[in-house]
């Protein structure tokens, strides 16, 4: 039996696309001013240009980066008009399931934030230090806002794990986008499945596709 990579081991075997997916799932979450990088994000990422095979069975399904926005706010918009129709009856109860589906829950920040960074390849306390080292104390910070730190989600963490069993299972050393979607398309629920069927477009159908991309590429 194999061993599974842990920590850093997993993240350095994220193809150049795939680590910029996540770079740009975690722009996403911060330009829609978001608390989390979430499964949402993911799939807003995976619809961008160059995004690999995942990129490429999307396009074909017709999910562009504005469809997939479109999408996302759609969701978004049933579920404040659920939750505030749950609130009016004084059950709340679509609120809840809403947020339960967003994964919300204390969690550790710290723990996620780590992870998130190590995602995207950069090791942030080592940069500043060397900098400071060179160039004095909050060297990087001169002249620059700091960008705003956004934790993973479950669903998020999830996926990317999710993405290192479908590349074992493949013999894949790689974990490249297709895994990444491959990943988020083994969920049951979340935003992103809402957003893909709310795209009229089947989970079953698209995860085929992959597969026979794979088969093909093979």
């Amino acid at each position: 039996m194999g061993v599974t990579p842990k920590g850093n081991d997993v993240f350095e075997r994220f193809t150049d696309k795939a680590r910029q997916t996540v770079r740009t799932a975690v722009g996403a979450a911060q330009r829609l001013n978001d608390d989390r990088v979430g499964d949402e994000h993911i799939l807003l990422a995976l619809a961008a240009p160059n995004s690999g095979v995942a990129g490429a069975v999307l396009s074909r399904s017709g999910v562009s980066p504005e469809a997939a926005e479109l999408a996302l706010a759609a969701v978004r918009r049933g579920r404040r008009s659920r939750g505030q129709a749950g609130e009016a009856q004084g059950t709340g109860r679509d609120g809840d399931l809403a947020s339960a589906e967003h994964g919300a829950g204390p969690g550790d920040p710290e723990d996620a934030e780590a992870e998130a960074l190590k995602a995207i390849g950069i090791d942030l306390a080592e940069v500043r230090r060397r900098a400071e080292q060179t160039f004095g104390p909050g060297a990087l910070d001169i002249g620059r806002e700091r960008p705003r730190r956004v934790p993973f989600s479950p669903e998020a963490k999830k996926i990317l794990e999710l993405a290192l069993k479908e590349a074992l299972c493949q013999h894949s050393r790689a974990i490249g986008t297709e895994h990444l979607l491959l990943g988020l398309l083994d969920q049951d629920r979340g935003t992103a499945i809402a957003m893909l069927r709310a795209m009229e477009l089947s989970p079953a159908t698209l995860r085929e596709e992959v597969r026979q991309e794979l088969r093909q590429a093979s």
